[in-house]
């Protein structure tokens, strides 16, 4: 080996050495955090979901229907749990030390253990972009590169240390993607697209859809991609012959009983399904009043206007991605080292652009900003990063380490609020004026300290908590007894009211003091970003 050639591989090593040393830090930082971050509602209702799924499956199997009919009359008896079943054996096996390591209560700590739970799916999932962006492009500096950004996006990384819905459906579909990539790498050979590769895609496919039911939308993709193949396809096969080598009656029949197996509630009538997804896709969200607070304007959930989704897109992804997709008209069509990666490339980017639109013209209800397309942002932070690539490596390799640097600064300025990230122009807004902040509730534990010191400071009568049920789990005991989540006419005074800024109406309290509020600062951006604030009325 010559001297060059030597210090090539010598740099080489050391570049590999710190991607895997930084790999390493972020999964025990994002660990830590994880465990850190304060639980929220949905943590505890997906528990009680699954509680009422094992009654009912119990029940069943002991000839008693009481549980089951418990289940048909629960309102979210269309949640999976392909998650939640799985994860609570490993809380209950790792509640006890966590409490005494972090001091806290077996209770506590067996919902936190969920938290870490969706932080190794969205670390498996930053694998799987690694993986994909590696075969498309062919780079390892740049999909090392693009995985730690990916990794470091705060927006995904926030979401991840608490959406214990979202973030285990986001991880099934890419790891659909993956497998389905692999299939159509074959089927692209010429090779024999083997059973067991069928019925992996089956099983996985299957515990994507029992995570939520939406997860049917993964044929949509499958779909795109079929089609995209058969148009680059030598020869132009004809349908019913590039059918069966895909094995067809084995995927669907093993996609069937996984799904109604991990849905209690389709064993006595599997036809239910179809209510299922038509529930879901008028969520009662949507009918509650629900809006969602976009740039300024409060939209209705049940109604949302066709820019609702584009809005959002425009400050939640990286503005990096977006000129990804800006230069696509000039990378399209050089894009992959050879027409498979080509394919799943236009794929994936048809799948980004069809299902939101998709989603919006058949008016289905959305709420909470984007997360019910959390599932999207791994197509469209691949789309956009490998499109920059296309356009220019030296580019690309430079706007992904300037990223990697803000996302590290906004980080540990937002923690343990990334998830209400904005990009790097929306920031330069006044935000909790035009966009939703912390939906999640995840300030509820801060806030429930400011309105005790609040109450020993300022004693009221009562106080008054919008939404009250995070606010609950952590005020202490005897607060309980004097608190009230709504008033229709003025309450007698004094009184204290705290709410999230994303909850402010016309009907918020005049006449009062700030007597506390919490709050978290953006890199470069425009002041503090307001989670939600505690009132005294005197």
């Amino acid at each position: 080996m010559s001297d060059l050639e030597h210090k090539k591989f010598s740099v080489k090593a050391i570049f590999s050495l710190l991607f895997w040393l930084a790999l390493a830090a972020i999964y025990v930082l994002g660990s830590l955090a994880a465990l850190k971050t304060p639980y929220v509602v949905d943590t505890e209702t997906e528990q009680k979901t699954l509680r009422i799924n094992i009654d009912a499956v119990s029940g069943l199997l002991h000839g008693d229907r009481r549980g089951y009919q418990t289940l048909h009359d629960y309102q979210d008896k269309y949640y999976g749990i392909g998650f939640h079943a799985p994860a609570y054996l490993v809380q209950k096996l790792l509640e006890k030390p966590v409490a005494r390591l972090f001091k806290v209560s077996e209770y506590d700590a067996f919902l936190l253990v969920k938290h870490w739970l969706t932080f190794n799916l969205f670390f498996a999932s930053a694998i799987l972009i690694l993986w994909l962006s590696r075969r498309i492009v062919g780079d390892e500096g740049f999909s090392r590169l693009a995985t730690l950004c990916y990794l470091l996006w705060p927006y995904l990384l926030g979401q991840s240390l608490l959406n214990v819905k979202d973030v285990p459906f986001l991880f099934g579909w890419l790891l659909c993607s993956c497998l389905s990539y692999l299939i159509l790498e074959r089927y692209r050979r010429g090779q024999n697209i083997g059973r067991y590769f069928i019925g992996i895609l089956a099983v996985c496919t299957g515990w994507l859809i029992s995570v939520r039911v939406a997860g049917i939308l993964i044929f949509l993709q499958y779909a795109i991609t079929f089609f995209v193949a058969r148009k680059y396809s030598a020869g132009q096969q004809n349908i019913s012959s590039m059918l069966k080598r895909f094995h067809l009656p084995i995927f669907f029949i093993s996609l069937v009983v996984f799904v109604i197996l991990a849905y209690p509630i389709l064993w006595l009538n599997p036809i239910d399904v179809l209510w299922a997804i038509l529930y879901m896709s008028r969520h009662p969200m949507g009918y509650y009043g629900h809006t969602n607070l976009t740039f300024g304007m409060r939209m209705p959930a049940g109604d949302l206007p066709l820019i609702y989704i584009p809005a959002w897109l425009a400050v939640k992804l990286p503005i990096m991605i977006i000129l990804g997709y800006l230069a696509l008209p000039l990378t399209f069509a050089r894009i992959g080292k050879d027409e498979t990666d080509r394919v799943f490339f236009r794929a994936m980017f048809y799948t980004s652009v069809i299902v939101p639109a998709l989603l919006s013209l058949l008016g289905v209800v959305l709420y909470n900003e984007l997360r019910q397309l959390l599932f999207l942002m791994p197509l469209y932070f691949l789309v956009g990063v490998i499109s920059l690539y296309g356009f220019s490596r030296r580019l690309s390799m430079a706007l992904l380490v300037v990223a990697i640097c803000i996302f590290i600064i906004d980080n540990f300025m937002a923690f343990p609020y990334q998830y209400v990230w904005f990009n790097e122009v929306a920031r330069q807004f006044k935000v909790e004026r035009y966009f939703e902040t912390d939906y999640w509730g995840s300030s509820g534990k801060p806030m429930a300290k400011l309105v005790t010191s609040g109450h020993k400071t300022y004693p009221t009568a009562c106080m008054y908590v919008q939404p009250d049920l995070i606010f609950r789990n952590f005020l202490e005991h005897e607060l309980l007894t004097c608190i009230k989540t709504t008033f229709d006419a003025p309450p007698p005074r004094p009184f204290l009211f705290a709410n999230y800024i994303r909850d402010e109406s016309p009907g918020f309290p005049s006449d009062c003091i700030e007597i506390g509020r919490e709050k978290f600062h953006l890199f470069m951006g425009n002041g503090d970003i307001t989670l939600a604030k505690v009132m005294y009325c005197k």
